[in-house]
């Protein structure tokens, strides 16, 4: 519970820091004009990214080198990271400072999220890193992840994004790519980097983190922080039931009904908001 906690109330903080900037909407097709059928078919492609990474990733295991599965996963982290932390540094300069233009702001952010990034990537690859370490950048990036698509995803794309994502979680854990990859890992006996909370008693991906802190992102961003507590209250509930529920199994897809309940506010502000 704590590192889903932790990673929504980061999110929360960094998507307070960029609502001072406009983030450009992530859509193939603009929902405000093509209405659902647009926002179902960006969610469509949004939902398909997450397979395209998993098959790379599950290829990359397969060859037996460390060394490309550390380029891969710190080329992915650097990427994505580098974006949401100037984002989220630049939001930061505009929000506590007076008289700064955004320009400026960038100029600024742009280095430091290169060495923000940096440090955390080194921390993710290192083997002479501790876990508990590793575990707090996964819970940062999974709140920084949560913030970019949150702020960035119009709002039936982001709700259908998570249905096709929690739908894709299903098949991935029970037949895809997720079940390929934990049984090569652990036939190979190799541990991946950055891409999970690893405690003694469970696991979770940063994917999960990352949509559980998108949804309470998104209610923030549409619906207000009323909205966005209720959101969290319902990802923690979800997240109790799936926990309780992994104790049967050793294996469990965690987006489905943590997502589910996590989305009800969303959907139910939504509607009294018509």
């Amino acid at each position: 519970m704590i590192p889903i906690a932790s990673s929504i109330v980061f999110s929360s903080i960094f998507t307070y820091l960029t609502s001072a900037i406009y983030v450009t909407p992530i859509e193939f097709v603009s929902e405000s004009e093509g209405g659902i059928f647009a926002a179902a078919f960006n969610a469509i492609i949004l939902s398909i990214l997450p397979l395209i990474g998993g098959l790379l990733l599950l290829v990359i295991l397969r060859k037996r080198s460390r060394l490309i599965l550390k380029i891969f996963i710190g080329a992915a982290f650097l990427l994505s990271g580098f974006t949401i932390f100037t984002l989220i540094i630049s939001g930061a300069i505009l929000t506590f400072s007076n008289g700064i233009q955004g320009d400026l702001s960038f100029t600024v952010a742009i280095p430091l999220s290169f060495i923000i990034n940096i440090i955390l990537v080194f921390v993710i690859l290192s083997d002479k890193v501790p876990q508990r370490s590793k575990n707090i950048v996964s819970v940062i990036y999974g709140g920084g992840v949560g913030t970019l698509l949150g702020t960035a995803l119009p709002l039936w794309t982001g709700l259908l994004m998570v249905m096709g994502i929690s739908v894709y979680d299903i098949y991935s854990v029970r037949r895809g790519p997720i079940k390929e990859i934990v049984k090569v890992s652990k036939e190979e006996k190799e541990v991946i980097p950055g891409l999970s909370y690893v405690s003694s008693d469970w696991e979770i991906g940063l994917g999960d983190l990352g949509i559980y802190s998108m949804l309470a992102s998104l209610a923030l961003i549409q619906f207000g922080l009323i909205a966005c507590i209720a959101s969290i209250v319902g990802i923690l509930i979800g997240s109790i039931l799936t926990l309780q529920l992994l104790k049967k199994r050793e294996f469990l897809p965690g987006l489905p009904l943590t997502s589910l309940v996590g989305a009800i506010p969303i959907v139910i502000f939504m509607i009294l908001s018509y």
